[in-house]
């Protein structure tokens, strides 16, 4: 009968080879779902047993090496899930030519100049403002003036912020005193990959640096507290974590410290962007009409009619 390690590490190849079949095989998106739904059921199992085995460290760094390599393979993959990265390499294309990305929309008049065969054309809603804040708009940048129109200048970022993100795990649970069998949490999951690694969507950026600003926060705060603007700068909803910031500290002062350092740098991070356009315009609206594109809300819009009523 197989041991618990030995099943580990047979689950371990088994996620490692549906990434492989998705890259290798078929990276279509009847194979993207069917990859992903696989890799997902293994990682819960896995998640559980690396609870109860115990796993040496030269073990975890081959096996996160292992994970890194069909990483690095990913960048030559297109997109399958998401056509996100269209419109962050319009926005990227157009603030490396000096043009406020919020400005204008796309398809407007005034960017016919930096149209090309794939862009503008490529991506979803050319009719409404940029939605990205200030952050990924400085992603989008350096990713085109990497790439060019091609995804694999924005891959190249995020597979850089992995690396960031697992190398500093290992140091954060050597810190904790916590087994470094638990970047396995993160290195072996399906949503890192598929998400990032496949669909280059710019949020890991984010999450790299609220990752610092959890390293940082019981010695450095102010850093920390720096860091975590850092990621509001790249995704509003990076604000979940301010709560927990929040309500772990005793005092009122270092509780009112985690809301005004992050929102105070949010709020500067927009001034630039402010002279020749609204940047929260697009945001104010979507919050207003925005639905998700999940299987509970179209299943909740057979019944009701107000989607504001779903949405909550």
């Amino acid at each position: 009968m197989m041991g618990k390690r030995n099943l580990l590490f047979f689950v371990i190849v088994l996620i490692l080879a549906s990434y492989t079949s998705f890259i290798f095989v078929d990276s279509s998106i009847e194979s993207y779902f069917f990859t992903i739904s696989i890799a997902s059921f293994f990682y819960l199992f896995a998640c559980l047993l690396i609870l109860k085995v115990e796993i040496k460290l030269n073990e975890i760094i081959w096996i996160t090496f292992a994970f890194l390599l069909i990483k690095i393979i990913a960048i030559g993959i297109e997109p399958t899930g998401s056509d996100d990265y269209y419109r962050y390499l319009w926005d990227g294309k157009v603030l490396v030519n000096g043009i406020n990305p919020f400005q204008y929309p796309p398809d407007s008049e005034a960017l016919n100049h930096l149209h090309s065969i794939l862009l503008p054309g490529e991506v979803t809603y050319p009719h409404i403002n940029t939605i990205y804040f200030p952050l990924s708009q400085a992603a989008f940048g350096l990713a085109y003036l990497i790439g060019g129109e091609s995804v694999w200048g924005l891959k190249i970022i995020i597979l850089l912020s992995d690396i960031l993100i697992t190398t500093g795990l290992f140091f954060l649970l050597k810190k904790l005193g916590i087994d470094y069998k638990y970047v396995f949490i993160y290195v072996l999951s399906p949503l890192i990959f598929y998400q990032f690694l496949i669909d280059a969507h710019i949020d890991i950026l984010g999450i790299l640096f609220l990752f610092f600003s959890i390293y940082f926060f019981r010695d450095k705060k102010l850093l920390a507290a720096i860091f975590l603007g850092f990621s509001l700068m790249v995704k509003p909803t990076f604000i979940i974590a301010i709560p927990v910031f929040f309500f772990y500290e005793k005092q009122l002062s270092n509780k009112l410290f985690w809301l005004f350092i992050p929102t105070l740098l949010l709020s500067i991070s927009f001034i630039p962007f402010s002279f020749s356009a609204n940047p929260l315009d697009t945001l104010e609206n979507y919050s207003r009409h925005w639905s998700f594109n999940g299987a509970g809300y179209n299943v909740l819009t057979n019944f009701i009619d107000d989607t504001f009523t779903i949405r909550i």
